[in-house]
């Protein structure tokens, strides 16, 4: 009591939001912040009065991901203010790394002194407590709005179903999904010298499937298939994706009907078409800009898919044998006669 009376004079502390969290909730938060860990290495919470949102932007502002827990979902839930931080996702995935022996946790936003923090208190077996503290930083929510009129085309299908279909594809880089009136696959993007791989979903197992604008749509993996796997995890039967033309934004959710009661989420995914050259360029330029402006908590530099892209690594024997563009010899040309090829290799001497 006397070290609480004496840290009251020295610092200003306020609790701005509290929750409890136990029982099913414990693996889908989990679940939740691996999700967002895919897409971004910071991630944005905000606190309100009908409960807490997560949200992450992709590298390049390529994908959106929000993911909402009503107050409801959590045995308590209290709060001050309305506020939205940001907040380093390896730090927080190292608190949740062992879910098996948690009884419960309780989960506070706390405004001491000059600091916002992000608090853990954990209860493990055999009434072991855990406490974690993780700085907060100034960040703004997100929003996206799209063309509602334009994605004209809608499948609904099970979360599993779709995620096997890629994952067959064994790839971490763009892929392909060609939609048809009455076919659906995604494949690889080869390169030269490989082999394309093509995976057929059986339009029977989908429950809608809905298509005024046949179309491809071109998009990387990432974020995806770890959206599909948290859909598993809340028990979603059924999700819709909805979409354009190649170039369209392409939207999964949980389909009207099979939400999980007090959990949403919403995936927004840009996408390009199938003979793009441009999109490469463009998402470079947005991953230099972004890197530039970075003011957040300093995170590991992972290579990603856009920028292993962006960046192969091949060479011709003519780079090889000259490197520096400047000594390369001129082009050959094969119709050349005697007196032009003698002529050709005394300039070059």
């Amino acid at each position: 009591v006397l070290f609480r009376s004496v840290a009251s004079c020295c610092c200003r502390f306020e609790q701005i939001m509290e929750c409890l969290i136990e029982g099913a909730m414990i693996p889908i938060m989990t679940s939740a912040l691996n999700c967002l860990a895919r897409i971004n290495g910071d991630f944005v919470i905000q606190c309100t009065e009908s409960g807490i949102s997560l949200q992450a932007t992709g590298i390049a502002q390529q994908s959106f991901l929000q993911i909402s827990f009503d107050k409801g979902t959590f045995s308590k839930y209290t709060y001050s203010e309305s506020v939205s931080y940001g907040i380093n996702s390896k730090a927080i995935l190292s608190v949740f790394k062992d879910v098996k022996h948690i009884l419960n946790i309780t989960m506070k936003v706390e405004h001491v002194d000059i600091e916002y923090t992000l608090s853990f208190e954990i209860l493990c077996n055999h009434q072991i407590r855990k406490v974690y503290r993780i700085r907060l930083f100034e960040a703004n929510p997100s929003s996206v709005s799209s063309n509602a009129s334009t994605a004209v085309n809608t499948i609904s299908i099970r979360p599993a179903l779709l995620q096997k279909g890629i994952q067959y594809l064994q790839t971490r880089d763009e892929i392909l999904m060609k939609v048809l009136n009455n076919a659906v696959s995604v494949e690889t993007i080869p390169q030269e010298g490989e082999v394309r791989t093509v995976s057929n979903l059986n339009t029977g197992d989908m429950d809608e499937f809905t298509i005024q604008a046949p179309t491809s749509l071109r998009f990387f993996t990432i974020g995806l298939l770890s959206v599909l796997q948290f859909a598993q995890v809340i028990a979603i039967s059924l999700i819709q994706c909805q979409f354009g033309e190649g170039g369209s934004i392409l939207r999964v959710q949980p389909k009207p009907g099979c939400e999980h009661a007090g959990v949403a989420f919403s995936f927004w995914l840009m996408t390009s078409t199938e003979d793009s050259t441009d999109n490469a360029e463009s998402i470079h330029d947005s991953i230099t800009q972004q890197n530039e402006v970075r003011s957040a908590m300093p995170i590991p530099s992972v290579p990603t898919p856009f920028t292993q892209q962006l960046t192969p690594s091949v060479q011709t024997p003519f780079t090889q044998q000259h490197p520096d563009p400047m000594k390369r010899p001129p082009p050959v040309n094969d119709e050349e006669n005697d007196d032009e090829f003698w002529k050709r290799r005394k300039d070059d001497e």
